[in-house]
């Protein structure tokens, strides 16, 4: 689902996001970049598994999302996904939120540039 609007870009996905619906959902993403160049918010809480593939293709998403100077933010609600994105580093790329109104704050802010910096 994606619903964009003033304060940004809303994605939200559900279910395993394994190899196979990477590669399915990337190329969709990597075109709404330019369509939709606000900050992002990525909404993962209903999501059960993200497996190395998923991860590598949020990364690529919010490196080109990045370019255009906006934020990429991760909506959260622990768990394993949550456990495998931190384990991963991947905090270091996303702002990582627990609730829709912090992930809006977040994505106000300037992209992190993968050392968790501005």
């Amino acid at each position: 689902m994606i619903e964009s609007g003033a304060l940004g870009t809303l994605l939200a996905f559900t279910g395993a996001l394994d190899a196979a619906s990477a590669a399915k959902i990337e190329p969709g993403l990597l075109a709404s970049v330019g369509k939709h160049p606000a900050p992002w918010i990525i909404d993962l809480r209903g999501v059960t598994f993200v497996c190395s593939t998923t991860m590598g293709m949020l990364v690529r998403v919010a490196t080109v999302h990045a370019q255009t100077n906006h934020s990429t933010v991760l909506l959260v609600g622990g768990g394993a996904v949550e456990q495998a994105i931190r384990a991963a580093r991947l905090d270091s790329l996303f702002r990582l939120a627990h609730s829709l109104e912090l992930a809006r704050d977040a994505a106000r802010l300037p992209p992190l540039d993968g050392r968790g910096r501005r």
